[in-house]
């Protein structure tokens, strides 16, 4: 009788977790919590090193968050993208660009938008039509 009430409770678990993810009450790590579908237009895109850099601007898009935009550039411009997530924060951490990495002459990859700088996840920051997102490899400015 303890067994069928333990599984009773478990699938009621179960139930109300997939409820919840597929009715947007629970984001899963590194989802976004706007609509995809929502369209951002003229979002230009910059990335600064000291031997590399690139700049495009999307007409419009449908990656709305600054990570999601770095890795539509990324496949665009074939150029790879070294980061780590953190479950604690939900977040990612870029390591590297186009095989640029973090501590070389103390310099680390940052991003601004409109250039100010970030106070969350490039997975956490949500773009409007007009945004310049700007990653720059270069020593901490705090």
């Amino acid at each position: 009788m303890l067994q069928l009430g333990i599984y009773l409770i478990l699938v009621m678990i179960v139930t109300l977790v997939i409820f919840a993810i597929f009715t947007n009450q629970i984001d899963l790590p590194g989802t976004v919590t706007k609509p995809e579908s929502l369209t951002i237009r003229n979002v230009t895109i910059a990335i600064i090193s000291d031997s590399w850099s690139l700049t495009h601007t999307y007409q419009e898009t449908t990656n709305n968050t600054v990570y999601a935009l770095l890795n539509q550039t990324a496949q665009q411009y074939h150029f790879s993208i070294n980061k780590t997530y953190f479950p604690g924060y939900d977040s990612f951490f870029i390591k590297a660009i186009n095989e640029i990495t973090n501590g070389k002459d103390n310099k680390y990859w940052q991003f601004e938008v409109n250039g100010k700088y970030a106070n969350k996840g490039c997975n956490h920051y949500f773009l409007s039509d007009n945004d310049v997102i700007t990653w720059k490899f270069q020593k901490s400015p705090f």
